[in-house]
This record gives C-alpha cells, sequence and structure tokens, in this order.
C-alpha cells in the first residue's frame, strides 16, 4: 500500500507540474518567440561551441572533484556525479533511436526506464548480496551507478510529459505497461534473490572510508 501512494503521488504530481509548466510558458510563449525570431531559427555555430566546450569542462571538473577531494563525499556526490553525464548520453540517444518509431507509444522512454528500474534493482541485490562485505570503492561504484547513472537515465518528467499529450486509452495503456513492466522486473530480481535467501536483510555497503 505504501509503494501505491508513492507511485501515484509521486506521477499525480509530475503530471501537474507540467501541467503548471505549460500554462506558465503560454503566457511567456509571445515574449520568446521576439527572442527567438531576434536571434534566428538556429543557434549560431559560436554559440553552439560554446555550450558544447562548457558541457565537455563541467563533466571534467566532476572527474576532477572524484579524485581531489575527500573520499566521504563520494557516496554523497561525487560518485553519482562521475556516473550522471553517461546515464543522460544513453538516455538520450535511445530516446532518440526509438521514440519516433511508434507516435503513439515512446518506445525509447519506455526503453529506459525499464532498464533503469532493472538496474536498480540488481544495484540493490549486489548490496546486499551474501558472502562478505563489499569494499569501500565497490560500495561507492554501486551508489553511484544507482543515484547517478540510473538517476540520469530513467526520467520521471519526461514520461509525465508524454502522458500528457497521447490519447487517452493510449497515455492509459503506456502508463499501465511502463509500471507493470518495471514491477515484473523488479519482483524477479529482488524477489528471486529474497527467495533464495541468496541476500541479507539490510545492505553490506558503508559509504564512508
Amino acid at each position: 500500500m505504501d509503494g501505491l501512494t508513492r507511485l501515484l503521488f509521486t506521477l499525480a504530481l509530475a503530471v501537474a507540474s507540467v501541467k503548471f509548466g505549460l500554462h506558465l510558458s503560454s503566457d511567456a510563449a509571445p515574449t520568446l518567440q521576439r527572442w527567438i525570431n531576434h536571434l534566428g531559427r538556429t543557434p549560431p555555430p559560436l554559440f553552439r561551441f560554446v555550450v558544447s566546450a562548457a558541457s565537455v569542462l563541467i563533466y571534467a571538473l566532476t572527474l576532477l572533484m572524484y579524485f581531489v577531494l575527500s573520499p566521504a563525499y563520494r557516496g554523497k556526490a561525487t560518485a553519482a556525479l562521475l556516473f550522471s553525464f553517461p546515464g543522460a548520453f544513453t538516455r538520450y540517444y535511445i530516446s532518440l533511436k526509438f521514440n519516433p518509431l511508434r507516435k503513439t507509444l515512446p518506445l525509447g522512454t519506455l526503453a529506459v526506464n525499464t532498464l533503469g528500474t532493472l538496474l536498480l534493482a540488481v544495484f540493490y541485490v549486489s548490496e546486499r548480496a551474501l558472502g562478505g562485505a563489499l569494499s569501500f570503492t565497490s560500495c561507492i561504484m554501486l551508489k553511484g551507478l544507482s543515484d547517478g547513472y540510473c538517476g540520469c537515465l530513467s526520467t520521471v518528467s519526461t514520461f509525465a510529459a508524454e502522458l500528457t499529450t497521447l490519447k487517452k486509452w493510449q497515455a492509459w495503456r503506456y502508463a499501465a505497461l511502463s509500471i507493470l513492466v518495471g514491477q515484473v522486473l523488479t519482483v524477479a530480481v529482488i524477489g528471486g534473490a529474497e527467495w533464495g535467501a541468496d541476500v541479507r536483510d539490510v545492505s553490506s555497503c558503508r559509504l564512508e572510508p
């Protein structure tokens, strides 16, 4: 019941946020359109180069932060930052390739959310696997992959935005399929490990050096 409540509350909040954003953007549309007309249809090459270079430098900075800052920050922030860009790039690439295939069902978003759910279940089991405590580095990597890679790979915002653009029965089908597939995979991975008595009740990971 707790899980169902969290699911419905998160989904309702996400859809409400999309609706609120649409309302704000409709009020700001005339001003934004004037800016677009002034700048032209596409940003100039120099602007695109500056943004791309800044993105690369920011990610390089996250690599530096991971190794330079105290290891105590790795479990809290820097490990997640380390894997955030690969997660975001994976989602962008998969969505770009698969979303155009079917207009009534965003296959790319469905795929990344399904993959993110599967990986989170695998990492959850890995943190609790029997056979001895994991090393600090292994725990940090699992934490970074869970929060950083899976956090940027999966998406609630795009999922909610797509629900508002689909027809009613298409939106219900998309939502039901996304939730059902995620639940089945989670039960299969975590439930299988629990039923096989291969995991502990609590995580064996430590996030402090």
